[in-house]
């Protein structure tokens, strides 16, 4: 991999670590309140949405690796 290959995939590994966690920060109050309660309907398909986004974030970057 030359060097210019190397610090895109270190950029898109950067902006993507990083969104992953935005993610998290964002979701932090619902999945704090998820610990000690039930969660509604709403809020299951909330967390199943962050956990669907977070899964996504983690195959994208291992795509890049393989690439």
């Amino acid at each position: 991999m030359n060097s210019s290959a190397w610090d895109k995939f270190r950029k898109q590994q950067a902006t993507e670590r990083e969104q992953l966690q935005r993610l998290l920060r964002g979701m932090h109050g619902l999945l704090a309140k998820c610990r000690t309660t039930a969660p509604t309907e709403i809020e299951l398909s909330a967390l199943a949405a962050l956990l669907h986004s977070f899964y996504t974030g983690v195959e994208n970057i291992f795509k890049r690796v393989a690439v």
